[in-house]
């Protein structure tokens, strides 16, 4: 006597279910149709198909085959066919959705998102690089790379070992994940001025505009800044209010959503009165943003033209009359 279990996580509730087929040496059941809100849905079952609202799953047991498999999937792609939706296995594996998010080939003129965050150099990357994986894994698995190094298949270990010997790792990641930068601020450097450890992700602004992606990011800014121990994070539309690694102090422009962690979040009293807590510090989301006193802003000299090809420099900015940090 065995089992198979199959989930189908669905875009639409149907009015019915397809008539399970009749089996030798097996039976078939199937759950009741579980209703999810977008919140409460994992994210990567959330960014994998638009609206995903509901999931059930399909039981095979007794003389369970590959022919009894087979056709447990095939039920599963009539639903997913008339529903929208996506299949997971036991063991996690996600299959093919039938709908899909329509995001735009990226360009010199696409406006960008940039999800950042800085933490101070006193940890290097080596001993996140594990739990940095994982994170990508639960929250943003289309940033983790396709390939690892040169024409070699990703290898989870080999991508690790990667994180963890590289200065500066770079990675192809997967539509829409433009690049994912990681700059650890304990290598040497020609140039003065404070700089912090900094971990960046750019995507088509486009995908905030999505609830669902919103609600990803928001948690994936969470995570990686309670991971990293980050004293400032953020999510921005367009130009980036922040030189890269280069802190001269919290950016005039906060983005759409931002995370202060120690010692800012000491600093600035909006935190705890009104910011949402995580393991290590505070979320806020637009429009609900901190009142952040003045001698900790770093702000903009001068308007930048933003491009794929350019980034604006440190000397772009004034210095914060308050840098709690050095």
């Amino acid at each position: 006597m065995s089992s198979y279990t199959l989930k189908i996580w669905l875009c639409s509730v149907p009015e019915e279910l397809p008539r399970l087929p009749s089996l030798v040496g097996a039976s078939l059941s199937v759950s009741e149709i579980e209703k999810h809100a977008a919140d409460s849905l994992p994210s990567k079952i959330l960014i994998s198909a638009p609206e995903v609202c509901a999931s059930l799953t399909v039981t095979a047991s007794g003389e369970v085959t590959d022919s009894t498999r087979g056709a447990v999937k095939k039920y599963a792609a009539a639903l997913c066919d008339a529903c929208g939706g996506f299949t997971e296995d036991a063991d996690g594996t996600l299959g093919t959705p039938t709908r899909s998010f329509d995001f735009p080939a990226i360009n010199l003129y696409t406006e960008m998102l940039t999800l950042a965050l800085w933490y101070e150099p006193t940890r290097g990357f080596d001993t996140l690089a594990e739990d940095f994986v994982s994170t990508l894994e639960d929250e943003l698995p289309c940033a983790l790379p396709i390939t690892y190094g040169e024409d070699t298949p990703y290898s989870r270990d080999g991508f690790i070992e990667y994180l963890k010997s590289e200065n500066t790792p770079v990675w192809q990641s997967a539509h829409p994940v433009a690049s994912v930068g990681i700059s650890d601020a304990r290598r040497e450097c020609d140039y003065e001025g404070y700089r912090a450890s900094r971990v960046a992700i750019e995507l088509p602004a486009e995908v905030y505009e999505r609830e669902e992606w919103a609600i990803a990011l928001r948690r994936l800014l969470c995570r990686l800044c309670d991971l990293t121990g980050a004293f400032f994070g953020q999510i921005t539309l367009g130009e980036p209010p922040v030189s890269a690694w280069w802190w001269q102090g919290v950016p005039a422009e906060l983005g759409v959503a931002c995370y202060f962690g120690t010692p800012y979040a000491e600093l600035i009293p909006d935190c705890e009165s009104i910011g949402k807590r995580t393991e290590r510090g505070f979320l806020f989301v637009e429009p609900d943003g901190p009142r952040v006193p003045d001698e900790l802003i770093s702000f903009k000299k001068s308007r930048l033209r933003r491009k794929s090809t350019d980034y604006p420099y440190y000397d772009n900015f004034t210095v914060a009359k308050s840098i709690p940090l050095k």
